[in-house]
C-alpha cells in the first residue's frame, strides 16, 4: 500500500503565469531511463503541454483556473482526482514502469486514449500544489503509513482483526460488499442463493440513475462480475457461475431501463457477462443441444441482444450437434415467421439465414433471403455485392438497376454501377453513371471521381467544362430561388467552385469566384492560405472580417478562434505593407468588443 494524502486545493489562482517564457519542449529522460520511476521527478508543464497539444492544452488551463479540480490525491507515482466539467469525471496520471507518464480519464476523449483536458486540469493543479504537497512529504518519518500499518496489523491477533473488519464494514457500504462476495466465492450451486441476493442488490437502481451515478453503479457491477469470475474453479462451480451469470444478465435487462447509459458502462457489463459465461461453459462443459437450445431461447426472448453471436462464439462448446440443433431452430423460427409482413426485419435471423445458406452454398437460397427485404437501397447494393462475388455481373447489373427504378439517383447505387461497369469495360456507361451520380448531389468528390475515370480515356476536357457550367447553372438557380428569402437556412455561394479550383490548384481562378461570390468561412481560410504567399496584402481584410464574426459567437473557443485568425492578419499585413490599416481595424475592434474579457484578455496576450 503506497503513502497517500490529501492537499487543500488553492483556488482561482491564474495558472497563465506558468505558461509564458516556456522553454521548447525537449527530451525528459535523456540519461535516466532506468531509474526514473516517480511521477513528480517527470510530470512537467512541458511534459503536459506535449501530450495534451495547443487546444487541449488551452481548455485544461481554463478548467484549472476555474476550480474545477475539486479533489487530488497524491501518491509516490501516482496523482488522481476529480475534475468537473459537463459531469464529474476521475482523472488519474501516473509514471508506469517504464518512467513514462500515463493516464486515465472518464470522459469520452480520455476513454479513447488521449490526453484530455482533465488530465491538463489535474496536472496543472498538481504543479501549483507541489510545495504543499513536498512539505507534507517532509513532515513525515522515514518508515512509510504502508509499512507502519502492516507492521501494526501483524501485531494483532484474529479477534483484533476481525473486530476492525467487522467495523469499517458497517461503516463502508462497498467494502461490505467487496467482503461477502469474496466470502461468497466458493460457494456450491446449493447455497447460491446468497450470491443471487448480492446480484439482485447490486442490479437494483432504486429509481432513475443520472449520467453522473452512472459510472459508480457500474462500477459496482464489474465487482460482481470480478466475483463470477473467481467462482470458476471446477467444472461444478462453473456450471454454477453458468446459471449465476444468466440471472445477472436478467437483472440487467431490468436495470438498463433505469440508467443513463451514455458513456457505455453498462454495454461493457453486458460483455463482461458473457465473456464470463463463455468461460464457464469452456470448464462446465455443459451438452451441447440442451446449452444451444437455452442460448436461442435467451436471444428470442431478450430485448438486448443477449448471447446473439451464440452461434459462432460457442462453436467449440456446442460441439457440432448443438450447431446442427442451433440452426434448425433459426430455420424453423424463419419459416414460421413469413406470416409476419414484418418478419424479414428480424436482422438476427436473417443474417444466420444468409449465413447458413453460405455455408451450405445455396445462392438460390441466399438471393431469396436477401431479397425478402426490398424497402431500403442497400438492399439491392447488398445483393449485387453477392452476385459480383459469385461471379454473376448480368444479374448485379440487373438488380441495380431494379434498385435505381426504386431509388432514384440514390448515391450507393450509382457508386455501385459506375463500378461494375467500368469492370465489365464498358467505360461510356461508367462515366455517363458517374455524371448522372455528380448531377444528382453537387460535391467535390463526385467531380473528383468524374475527373479520375474521365481522364483515363482522355475525355475530361469536356466532362470539366459540363461539369463546371452545371455547378454554375445550379448557383444561379439557388440565387434566383431564394433571392430576398431572409428566414432559410439554405446558403447560396460560390463554396464548390472555390474548392473545385483549389484542388486544381488554380489559387487565381479560386480567388476570383470567391471575390464574385463568396464561399464559406473554412474554404476563406484555406483559400487565404493558399494565396498569402503571393499576395499578402489581399488576405489581411479577409482573415479580420472572419475573426470579428468569432467573435460575436461570444465563447472562449471562438475568442481563441478569432485571436489566431488576428495573428495571421498581423503577419501578412508586414508582409504586404498593410500595417497602418491593419492597427486601425484592431484599434476598432477593442473598441467595439472591449465589454468581451475573455476576448480582449487573449489579445493582450497575444501583444495586441
Amino acid at each position: 500500500m503506497a503513502d497517500s494524502w490529501r492537499v487543500p486545493l488553492r483556488r482561482n489562482r491564474k495558472l497563465a503565469d506558468m505558461t509564458k517564457h516556456v522553454p521548447p519542449v525537449c527530451e525528459w529522460n535523456q540519461g535516466r531511463e532506468d531509474d526514473m520511476t516517480n511521477l513528480k521527478d517527470i510530470l512537467t508543464l512541458n511534459k503536459i503541454k506535449s501530450l495534451a497539444g495547443a487546444r487541449s492544452f488551452e481548455r485544461g488551463m481554463d478548467y484549472a483556473e476555474s476550480g474545477a479540480v475539486v479533489s487530488i490525491n497524491s501518491k509516490e507515482n501516482e496523482i488522481s482526482g476529480k475534475v468537473e466539467g459537463q459531469h464529474t469525471y476521475r482523472v488519474r496520471l501516473f509514471a508506469d514502469k517504464k518512467g513514462e507518464i500515463d493516464w486515465e480519464c472518464s470522459c469520452p476523449v480520455g476513454m479513447d486514449g488521449d490526453f484530455c483536458k482533465h488530465c491538463v486540469a489535474l496536472g496543472l493543479q498538481w504543479l501549483e500544489n507541489k510545495d504543499e504537497i513536498k512539505s507534507v512529504e517532509k513532515e513525515r518519518n522515514s518508515i512509510s503509513d504502508a509499512k507502519r500499518i502492516a507492521d501494526f496489523l501483524d501485531s494483532l491477533d484474529k479477534t483484533e482483526l476481525v473486530k476492525i473488519i467487522k467495523t469499517q464494514a458497517d461503516k463502508d457500504d462497498s467494502f461490505y460488499r467487496n467482503l461477502l462476495m469474496s466470502s461468497l466465492s466458493s460457494v456450491k450451486k446449493k447455497d447460491s442463493s446468497a450470491v443471487k441476493n448480492v446480484i439482485r442488490e447490486a442490479f437494483r437502481t432504486g429509481g432513475f440513475i443520472d449520467y453522473k451515478e452512472a459510472w459508480d453503479f457500474t462500477d459496482s457491477l464489474m465487482e460482481v462480475c470480478d466475483m463470477l469470475k473467481k467462482m470458476i474453479t471446477t467444472p461444478e462451480s462453473a456450471e454454477n457461475v453458468m446459471e449465476l451469470t444468466e440471472y445477472a444478465m436478467k437483472r440487467w435487462e431490468a436495470a438498463i431501463e433505469g440508467i443513463d447509459d451514455s458513456d457505455g458502462g453498462m454495454g461493457s457489463v453486458l460483455d463482461e457477462l458473457h465473456e464470463i459465461h463463455f468461460e464457464a461453459c469452456k470448464v462446465a462443459k455443459p451438452e451441447g443441444i440442451k446449452l444451444a437450445e437455452k442460448l436461442f431461447n435467451i436471444t428470442v426472448s431478450s430485448g438486448w441482444d443477449m448471447f446473439l453471436s451464440a452461434y459462432d462464439a460457442y462453436s467449440e462448446v456446442f460441439e457440432e450437434k448443438g450447431r446442427d440443433a442451433y440452426r434448425k431452430l433459426v430455420k424453423e423460427k424463419w419459416n414460421k415467421n413469413k406470416s409476419d409482413k414484418n418478419f424479414h426485419k428480424n436482422y438476427w435471423l436473417k443474417d444466420l439465414m444468409t449465413k447458413f445458406a453460405v455455408e451450405e452454398h445455396n445462392f438460390d437460397a441466399e438471393m431469396e433471403i436477401l431479397s425478402s427485404d426490398l424497402s431500403y437501397s442497400n438492399a439491392y447494393c447488398k445483393i449485387a455485392e453477392r452476385c459480383i462475388e459469385e461471379k454473376k455481373p448480368e444479374l448485379a447489373l440487373e438488380w441495380l438497376k431494379k434498385g435505381l427504378t426504386k431509388f432514384k439517383d440514390d448515391s450507393r447505387l450509382l457508386v455501385k454501377l459506375y463500378e461494375l461497369y467500368w469492370k465489365m469495360k464498358r467505360q461510356d456507361d461508367a462515366i455517363n453513371t458517374i455524371w448522372n451520380l455528380f448531377s444528382s448531389s453537387l460535391n467535390l468528390e463526385h467531380y473528383q471521381t468524374l475527373a479520375k475515370y474521365s481522364k483515363l480515356v482522355d475525355s475530361w476536357d469536356k466532362w470539366r467544362n459540363k461539369a463546371t457550367d452545371k455547378v454554375r447553372s445550379s448557383i444561379a438557380l439557388n440565387r434566383e430561388k431564394y433571392k430576398g428569402n431572409k428566414y432559410t437556412w439554405f446558403r447560396v455561394d460560390n463554396s464548390l467552385m472555390v474548392e473545385i479550383f483549389l484542388w486544381e490548384k488554380d489559387i487565381e481562378q479560386a480567388w476570383e469566384e470567391f471575390q464574385d461570390g463568396g464561399c464559406s468561412e473554412g474554404l476563406s481560410v484555406r483559400l487565404c492560405e493558399a494565396r498569402q504567399e503571393n499576395h499578402p496584402e489581399d488576405v489581411v481584410d479577409v482573415y479580420l472580417k472572419i475573426a470579428e464574426r468569432k467573435v460575436n459567437l461570444t465563447n472562449n473557443d471562438a475568442y481563441r478562434e478569432a485571436v489566431k485568425l488576428i495573428k495571421f492578419a498581423n503577419t501578412q499585413a508586414a508582409r504586404g505593407n498593410k500595417v497602418q490599416i491593419f492597427n486601425t481595424k484592431i484599434l476598432e475592434m477593442k473598441k467595439n468588443f472591449k465589454a468581451k474579457r475573455n476576448f480582449m484578455r487573449g489579445l493582450e496576450n497575444a501583444g495586441f
